[in-house]
This record gives structure tokens, C-alpha cells and sequence, in this order.
């Protein structure tokens, strides 16, 4: 089969978040059999010549449609966040939706694949022959804020408007992918004739071996253009970190950032705090102690959980940032609700080697036989059989994956 997919970045290299997904995805339908061409719409800067050659080698075909960046071409707003006024989205932009038709015009496929509600947003100027999916990664929800009653309503309005786009969208296409339970229940309430189903987060194993842990270097990767990654990193440096280093001075928090700016950059300034701007993030994770994924708000982080836990590592997280994993708190890796829980968990971790040795090895083989990409990915091809009318059934398969207990406290 042939299949367009369509998306707001460049999946190469695969650092974290959607651009891991939409790699792993497109990657999976190619050893499959599959053809996959990519329409990614992006910001005008510089592409390297070296990450468009290894693009083409993935995908059968590259289309690069760059618009610029400012606050006309936001992208759509994240889970819990409240629509914004007077926004042009990039894939609502006219010079988007031309590209689009031009090269549905051009090819035939026999599917397109969105990488999330804005990105289906050309739905509507595509053949309404063209079975369709919708990859989501995080829902959005209603929500209030500040202002009059003039205000309040034209907000209203305006998430109304946009809730009923956004179930026409849900209900119109094949197949709707949601990671986890907790956004397709949500999702289902949001639009209850749409077909929904569930597909996780996975990791890929990387080439060497692990080896056990030294030292007392805490590893912190993710900030690689996402808010939600930002604020967390904030928080662990001015919030959780002090509290780590009053009982172990010692401690290095190593941040990993790409691109940061001149807020992450100050956070230099801070004891025991080194930042690091890369795309390499595997040697740096193999070097810590412990990999602690801080994300507060948004979507899960279950792509930087995994990297952890999958290098061998003992992982503490924020409740939030796994959302939607089938792990075991106290087993494989540590949950930790607010700054104290998390620094709590930390020192217990940098105090019993043993434990943390423990925690990270049932954390990679919880890994190795749940989370590896193909195996995440394994119900790909019956749902893409069935989003295309093909015989296999959809229902012998199981999709549905528990969302993540809550913490227990530190003993």
C-alpha cells in the first residue's frame, strides 16, 4: 500500500516526542512492505543536507513545505491550554493546503496518515475517497481564564467552534489512534461515533550493551522545542534540585537540551547544574546514575521513560509524564508527586545502589518484552488493513494498554 503522511516536523533524527513517533511509524509501514511519503510542514530555517538525504532514504518521497515562523502559524494548543485568538495554524495556511492537493493530485495512495487533529485539518480539502487516520497525541480540552464577560464569551464561542470542527474531524475519518486509555475515553465522549483505538509509545534497543550505574550523575533529556519539556526542566533546577543537593552536595544534574534559549541557558548559573546542547542523547544517559523525566503538564513522556529505562537506568518520574504506561511503581521505575516526592525519591535511589540496580534492571526488561518500537507497533498492519477495508479483523486484537498506578510512598 501507499500511504502520505503528514506532519509538523521532520522525524529526523527521531531526538524525542512526536518527531520518535512519526519515525517509528513511517519506519514500521516501510518494513512492512509498505510505500510512505512524508508532507511536513515546517518552520523557514536551515535544514542540513545530511538530515533531508537520510529523510529520503526512509521515505519513498520528501515533501518540504516551509512556512514562516511567528505568532500567526502557532501550532494548536496542548492539552489543558485554552484556544487562542486570532491564530492562523500552519496547516490551515492557503500555500499548505495547495502543496497538500498538488501532491494528492499528482500520486495515488491508498491511505493518508495525520500526525494529530491540526495536521487533519486538511482532511477536508483531500479526496473524501482516501481512508484516512489520525495519530493524536494529546486532546484538547475546554478551559477558562481571566477577563469579562465579553471576553468570556467570545472564548466560549470559539472553543465550541472548535470542538465541533474537531468531532466532524474525529468522526469523518477511518481510524483515530489515541496512546492510552485515559485520551480515548476522552476522546470518545468528545466524539462518539469515531473509531478509536489504542497504540503506545515504544523504543528502539540500542546497539551496545548497558552497563551498571557509578556515580551520583543525574541525566535530564527532553528539551528539544517542547513547552511541556521546558517547564519541566525549570521546575527540577530551581525546585527539585536544591532539595537533592541539601542532603547530597555532590549531585550533578546533567540537562540535555537542543537549541536551548537564554532561559535554559541561565540555569548554568545554578549549583550543580551543567546544560548540554545536543541531539546525541544516548551517551549521555548511559552515563547516569539516574534519569529522572520532570514533565508537569501536557502529554506523557513515556519516549524519555523508555530511553531510560531501556539503557538500564533507574527512572523517576513525574506521575504525569507516565500517563499511559503499563509499569509498576516501586519496580520499574520511581513515580513521585510534587518537588519534596521527587527529591525524596532521588536520594533513595543515590543512597541504595542496590535498589536503584534493581529498579533498572526490571525496567529494561519490562522493556525489551512490552516496549521495543516493533513490538509497540505490532497491531500497525491489522489496523491498517482494516482502516482499509481489508478482512483482517480489528477485533481479535488487544490494544488497550492500563494507565500507570499511582506512586507509592518512599520507604
Amino acid at each position: 500500500m501507499r500511504f502520505l503522511y503528514v506532519t509538523d516536523r521532520l522525524p529526523l533524527p527521531p531526538l524525542g516526542g512526536r518527531a520518535r513517533r512519526v519515525h517509528a511509524v513511517g519506519q514500521e509501514l516501510v518494513r512492512r512492505g509498505h510505500e510512505v511519503e512524508l508532507f511536513a510542514v515546517l518552520p523557514v530555517e536551515p535544514v542540513s543536507l545530511e538530515t533531508l538525504q537520510a529523510a529520503r532514504m526512509s521515505f519513498v518521497a520528501v515533501h518540504q513545505i516551509q512556512i514562516p515562523r511567528s505568532g500567526s502559524t502557532a501550532a494548536a494548543p496542548p492539552l489543558g491550554s485554552e484556544v487562542q485568538e486570532s491564530v492562523t495554524w500552519p496547516f490551515r495556511r492557503p500555500e499548505v493546503i495547495r502543496a497538500a492537493r498538488r501532491v494528492v493530485g499528482r500520486q495515488s495512495f491508498d491511505g493518508v496518515i495525520f500526525d494529530g487533529l491540526e495536521a487533519a485539518s486538511l482532511r477536508r480539502h483531500l479526496p473524501r475517497s482516501t481512508a484516512c487516520a489520525i495519530d493524536i497525541d494529546r486532546p484538547t480540552v475546554a478551559s477558562t481564564g481571566p477577563g469579562g464577560l465579553r471576553r468570556a464569551l467570545s472564548r466560549a464561542l470559539e472553543r465550541w467552534s472548535q470542538r465541533r470542527e474537531e468531532r466532524r474531524t474525529l468522526e469523518s475519518v477511518s481510524l483515530v489512534v489515541a496512546r492510552h486509555r485515559e485520551d480515548r475515553d476522552l476522546l470518545q465522549r468528545q466524539a462518539p461515533s469515531a473509531r478509536l483505538v489504542i497504540v503506545g509509545d515504544g523504543v528502539y534497543e540500542p546497539e551496545s550493551p548497558p552497563n551498571d550505574a557509578q556515580g551520583k550523575r543525574l541525566v535530564i533529556a527532553g528539551a528539544f522545542g517542547e513547552a511541556d519539556e521546558i517547564d519541566g526542566l525549570k521546575w527540577f533546577a530551581n525546585d527539585v534540585l536544591p532539595r537533592i543537593r541539601e542532603r547530597h552536595p555532590d549531585v550533578e544534574a546533567v540537562f540535555l537540551a537542543q537549541e536551548p534559549d537564554a532561559d535554559l541557558l541561565a540555569l548554568r548559573q545554578l549549583p550543580g547544574v551543567q546544560l548540554i546542547d545536543t541531539r546525541e542523547i544516548g551517551t549521555h544517559l548511559d552515563s547516569a546514575a539516574i534519569v529522572c523525566v520532570p514533565n508537569r503538564f501536557g502529554a506523557s513522556a513515556s519516549g524519555s521513560i523508555l530511553e531510560g529505562m531501556i539503557r538500564q537506568r533507574a527512572v523517576v518520574s513525574t506521575v504525569n509524564a507516565a500517563r499511559g504506561l503499563e509499569v509498576e511503581d516501586g519496580r520499574h521505575l520511581l513515580l513521585a508527586p510534587g518537588e519534596e516526592g521527587f527529591a525524596t525519591r532521588c536520594c533513595k535511589l543515590l543512597e541504595r545502589p542496590d535498589v536503584a540496580l534493581a529498579l533498572a534492571r526490571e525496567g529494561r526488561s519490562w522493556c525489551l518484552s512490552r516496549a521495543l518500537w516493533p513490538i509497540a507497533l505490532r497491531p500497525l498492519e491489522p489496523l491498517v488493513g482494516w482502516a482499509m477495508s481489508s478482512p483482517k479483523p480489528l477485533p481479535a486484537i488487544d490494544l488497550v494498554r492500563p494507565t500507570s498506578v499511582r506512586p507509592r510512598s518512599p520507604s
